[in-house]
């Protein structure tokens, strides 16, 4: 199974995430889940990310 953004990425009531450096670091995180994801997936032709 694909892995997806992080909920609290998607959904918001009335307010984004006050902290953008926290933001940051989770998306980096993500970033790299993704790019092992589609280099297992492809046997090591596709690396890219999510925020590329």
């Amino acid at each position: 199974m694909k892995p997806r953004l992080p909920f609290e990425h998607i959904y918001h009531e009335e307010v984004y995430e006050q902290n953008p450096e926290k933001m940051k670091q989770e998306l980096r995180s993500y970033n790299e889940v993704i790019r092992e994801y589609y280099r297992e997936r492809t046997q090591g032709v596709r690396a890219d990310t999510w925020t590329e």
